[in-house]
């Protein structure tokens, strides 16, 4: 049927002369207005993209890995929408779970490498289980077969960015973050935004890193990248930083802050004067979840030293949640002072800054 765009059934007749309008039917919009929203509603009624297991592909295009994120739909199949659906209310997926019942224990993800033929023939090479820290919904195909899977760089210790296997689905090497760039970068880059860390599969794996603040294309933009030996996962160590500083801890003297009653052969000194005899320094840790929460400020902390230089206890006097006050307990407990003829005991402050506010994913280029 043809839109009409002139008048229709929906025209308003003439009026009389000395009456009120008459409106045999008054729709909510023009008749070609309508007209676009039912072509438009008849399009989207068309279009069923279904339901498939993703598929990464190399660039030559003779590789392809298939994640099975949908156990029951085979690796190259596509099915409908209504279908898929049909078979999770099948399978009981959207009842609702009944008292004491136990939660699900999570399905092990799986993936498969295919070699493509000119033919079109797909080879099933190997078949293999993504490992519980590996990002399965981000993987690149190299044109040997090799198959990079990749994490958001994140800021734990041990955080995993990614897992290069063989074509026979066995692990060449997982990559950690800190393999990669140094404690100071990683803070930097698990605080910046999606695209600061791109990956791309050449001749080697290269990673490479905006590594100031801003955008890739600003004029004093500046890139770090690593390559990644494909065959053995040989990464270069890092042996300076890169980036600018993610967050800053710094002890300071403030004899402003509260003290507690020292044992009568404890003598107290004045904040400065304890810093000044601090002979071996250990820097708090900015926990992780104080950095995503967003907390910065001063911790005050009274120690009692005794006379051989050694931190005897560790009191908070001045606190900050998440994780702050036992960081600068566990690091004061780790100083060295000046060794004296009497025990001492001094009041000292850390401040916390973030320097760059927390998340970070990894972007691939193909």
């Amino acid at each position: 049927m043809a839109c009409q765009t002139g008048p229709g059934p929906w025209a308003r007749p003439p009026e009389a002369p000395g009456r009120f309008p008459i409106v045999t039917q008054a729709p909510p919009q023009p008749p070609y207005a309508q007209c676009m929203l039912l072509l438009a509603a008849a399009l989207l009624l068309a279009v069923d993209d279904g339901v498939a297991n993703p598929r990464f592909t190399s660039a030559n295009g003779e590789w392809c890995v298939v994640v099975r994120q949908h156990a029951d739909i085979p690796d190259f199949e596509r099915i409908t929408d209504d279908e898929y659906f049909r078979r999770l209310e099948a399978a009981g997926e959207f009842n609702e779970p009944l008292p004491g019942d136990s939660p699900k224990p999570p399905v092990p993800q799986s993936g498969a490498l295919y070699r493509i033929w000119p033919s079109g023939y797909r080879e099933l090479l190997s078949e293999f289980t993504f490992r519980a820290n590996e990002g399965s919904d981000r993987v690149l195909v190299a044109d040997d077969g090799h198959v990079v899977t990749h994490n958001a760089v994140r800021c734990e210790r041990e955080a995993e960015l990614l897992t290069i296997r063989a074509a026979d689905g066995s692990i060449v090497r997982t990559v950690r973050v800190r393999d990669v760039v140094t404690a100071h970068d990683q803070a930097w880059l698990c605080a910046g935004s999606e695209t600061d860390v791109r990956l791309a599969l050449e001749e080697t794996l290269r990673i490479t890193m905006l590594v100031t603040p801003g955008r890739w294309n600003d004029p004093d933009a500046r890139q770090h990248t690593v390559e990644v030996d494909l065959g053995t996962g040989a990464v270069p160590a890092p042996k300076e930083d890169q980036c600018p500083p993610a967050l800053r801890v710094t002890a300071e003297a403030d004899d402003g802050l509260p003290r507690y009653r020292s044992d009568a052969d404890v003598v107290p000194i004045g904040s400065q004067a304890l810093l000044d005899r601090a002979l071996v320094r250990v820097e708090p840790e900015y926990p992780i979840v104080a950095r995503k929460a967003r907390i910065s400020g001063r911790v005050g902390v009274q120690v009692r030293i005794g006379r051989d230089g050694r931190v005897e206890e560790a009191t908070i006097v001045k606190p900050l949640p998440f994780g702050l006050d036992q960081a600068v307990r566990d690091a004061i407990l780790k100083w060295e002072f000046t060794p004296d003829e009497s025990r001492v005991s001094g009041v000292l402050a850390f401040r916390f800054e973030l320097l760059r506010s927390p998340v970070l994913e990894t972007f691939a280029v193909n």
